[in-house]
């Protein structure tokens, strides 16, 4: 058995003082670089499919060799892969007749490697009781967890009861990430581990913004187009969309950019609350070099949802450094004036990269609204959600539940020349969870989030500082899920089962 553990918060503040070493150290190098092989052997293989199952299996053996090592190695591949890969098929094969996408086979060798490791030691200890420690934790987080399994169950037998299979796995197959809540809170969370997850989380971002940078350049000097290679290796991948704005400006938008404004978070929080002694002038340039790039790319995306979780995000750092370290109003009015010049910075940066200088993007992606595409299609699915939720509000309809709306997206009307289109998945991600799991569901996920941010502002003043990187990005996770659902997908689920997992400092009882 372990001594008592040092409090996790005293391990953040220690290592705050070096964070350029632990953000962007070795591991991150290491990481960064097999980012980058990892996007070149992707695309190799789109451009020579014989390759595609190859790699993939390279990838499982050395992913099941790490996992089996150290249980920690391979989750720490798991959220590499989230963090670049989209909808998780940056590599896959077909396997008797179906296609596996590498999130799902790095996701299931992961849960076995656990499940394995956990019949191992419960076997050679003979003390069954242990097996309630494994998931000992704070208890309204228990709770909250234990109330989203019954959700989802329930959600399960009410969708398989109405619906076809394929519908209901297909719908809640994502919801199944959840089970690697076991393997996020059997790992001792240590300063190694942490600073190894941060370092994940830092390269991958970086990678996918510099991935974000390049394509923007590459489509605005026609090196590459629509439909050319690289776009179809885009869409093939599902990692991402990039679509034609007006002169040499296109849109270049990942699902996985939700980890750019996850990790820009959670970076501002370390450095904002930091004190002055623990920030050398090597941590100051890499980090606001850091939250450039970050910033830049989620702009280059063009997501209004990113936008409005950012800005959530960064209103409660300014009311939390108010609060918590008495921030003069002076002070918050030259972070706000320096907000204000980075992003007219990052515009023009913008602009001259695209060599389009007609427009503001910013300013164009909020005029309309009503008339776009995007916010049209937004519209158009809240009244029949709205009618469905009000019959059945409580415990919803299951997964698979579809409703039909009227669609002005130019994909859907080449296949759909009347707009009338049927789904699943919808873009509102609170009312998408409510139609499926029911308001007691919803509530159980929300109580779950403010659970995990109540834990987190516990310790004593010092420890609250440094907590509040996580909880800004945890904000900006739900207020980007209003609009572009996150909570219900392997991107979000991901990073609560982390912050949960760190906050309760949870500790392997049977080593």
């Amino acid at each position: 058995m372990r001594g008592p553990a040092e409090p996790l918060f005293f391990v953040f503040l220690r290592y705050t003082v070096t964070m350029s070493q632990t953000l962007f150290g070795k591991t991150f190098q290491l990481t960064a670089l097999l980012i980058i092989l990892a996007e070149l052997f992707s695309l190799l293989s789109y451009l020579i499919p014989a390759l595609g199952p190859l790699l993939f299996i390279v990838i499982i053996i050395t992913t099941a060799t790490a996992a089996f090592k150290k249980l920690e190695y391979g989750l720490l591949i798991v959220l590499g892969e989230l963090v670049i890969g989209g909808k998780g098929y940056l590599f896959s094969t077909e396997i008797f007749g179906h296609l596996v996408s590498i999130r799902i086979a790095l996701f299931s060798i992961t849960l076995l490697a656990w499940l394995i490791l956990i019949i191992v030691k419960l076997w050679s200890t003979k003390n069954f009781n242990n097996v309630r420690s494994l998931l000992a934790t704070n208890r309204l987080i228990s709770t909250a967890y234990l109330l989203l399994f019954i959700a989802m169950a329930v959600g399960i037998f009410n969708g398989s009861r109405h619906f076809s299979p394929s519908l209901v796995y297909y719908d809640a197959n994502a919801w199944l990430f959840l089970t690697l809540l076991g393997v996020f809170f059997y790992l001792d969370y240590n300063e190694k581990l942490i600073s190894n997850m941060l370092a994940v989380i830092t390269a991958g971002t970086v990678t996918l913004a510099l991935k974000t940078v390049i394509l923007l350049i590459l489509f605005a000097h026609n090196f590459t187009s629509l439909g050319g290679t690289i776009y179809r290796w885009i869409r093939a991948t599902g990692v991402g969309e990039i679509t034609y704005v007006s002169g040499s400006v296109f849109r270049i938008f990942f699902q996985s950019q939700i980890y750019i404004l996850i990790g820009l978070f959670i970076v501002l929080g370390l450095v904002f609350f930091a004190k002055k002694n623990a920030q050398t002038k090597n941590t100051i340039l890499l980090s606001f070099g850091y939250v450039y790039l970050m910033s830049f790319s989620l702009i280059i995306s063009q997501s209004r949802s990113f936008w409005l979780g950012a800005m959530a995000a960064f209103l409660l750092l300014i009311i939390l450094a108010k609060v918590i370290i008495k921030l003069s109003l002076k002070k918050i009015i030259v972070i706000l004036l320096t907000t204000i010049i980075v992003i007219i910075s990052q515009i023009f940066l913008l602009q001259i990269i695209s060599g389009n200088f007609s427009a503001n993007p910013l300013t164009q992606r909020f005029s309309n609204l009503p008339a776009e595409p995007a916010g049209l299609t937004r519209l158009n699915e809240l009244k029949p959600l709205a009618n469905a939720i009000t019959q059945q509000p409580i415990f919803g309809f299951g997964f698979g539940k579809e409703l039909t709306y009227q669609s002005d997206d130019p994909r859907i009307r080449q296949t759909n020349p009347d707009g009338k289109f049927t789904t699943y998945a919808f873009e509102w991600g609170y009312l998408d969870i409510w139609l499926k799991i029911g308001f007691l569901g919803l509530a159980a996920y929300l109580f779950l989030i403010v659970a995990i941010i109540s834990k987190a502002l516990k310790p004593d003043h010092e420890n609250k500082i440094i907590a509040i990187g996580f909880i800004s990005a945890l904000v900006a996770l739900t207020v980007t899920n209003i609009f572009s659902p996150y909570l219900n997908h392997p991107l979000g689920i991901s990073f609560v089962l982390l912050s949960s997992a760190i906050f309760t400092n949870q500790k392997n009882r049977l080593s």
